[in-house]
């Protein structure tokens, strides 16, 4: 006698995503220095490149898949090859805490592509960030932890202060150049 069993789309969804966490996890973990710990990761493409000064060098608009990785000390982006797993041969991008100003996670807007859930928002110095587009529940829930992780690290710091010739957004706190009706990060 043959029994069938019923695979739940859900729980494969979840397996798979907990085996690309742990691909995730290990690629970071490669780039840790002694006694740095790894608190929050998620994985995403860096959308439409990024604003401000180059700050991650041309390599980020070709290769746009990164493991993203929060530690005690700094966040790391790592490039990922087209297969998504492996990491590319480009090096890692790193930034001190301390020139980190914000991490935010932004659910998508309805107008892009449907199968994007989510936005990470990373707010450096000197007026520079990117946004990271994140596929996928998983990685949209790790994304929220990366955020709330970075808030409870850096919530003792000061709030950027917006220039004479700058607002602050109410709702997520990002500087906005006048005359800016609405913000393009929430």
């Amino acid at each position: 006698m043959q029994t069938t069993e019923t695979i739940d789309p859900a729980e494969s969804k979840r397996k798979a995503h907990k085996a690309q966490q742990a691909i995730t996890y290990s690629n970071l973990q490669s780039l840790l220095e002694e006694g740095e710990n790894l608190l929050s990761f998620t994985r995403g493409k860096i959308a439409g490149g990024v604003q401000g000064k180059l700050f991650m060098g041309i390599e980020s608009f070709f290769v746009p898949d990164v493991n993203i990785g929060l530690t005690d000390r700094r966040v790391i982006f790592q490039h990922l090859s087209k297969e998504g797993d492996r990491a590319k041969r480009v090096s890692p991008h790193s930034f001190p805490l301390s020139e980190v100003l914000n991490a935010q996670y932004l659910e998508a807007d309805a107008f892009h592509d449907p199968n994007e859930l989510g936005r990470l928002f990373i707010q450096l110095v000197e007026e520079q960030h990117c946004r990271i587009r994140l596929f996928g529940q998983g990685n949209c829930d790790d994304a929220r932890e990366f955020a709330e992780v970075f808030q409870s690290l850096t919530s003792g710091r000061h709030k950027a202060s917006a220039s004479p010739v700058q607002n602050l957004c109410a709702e997520c706190n990002s500087i906005l150049d006048n005359p800016a009706k609405f913000c393009p990060y929430c």
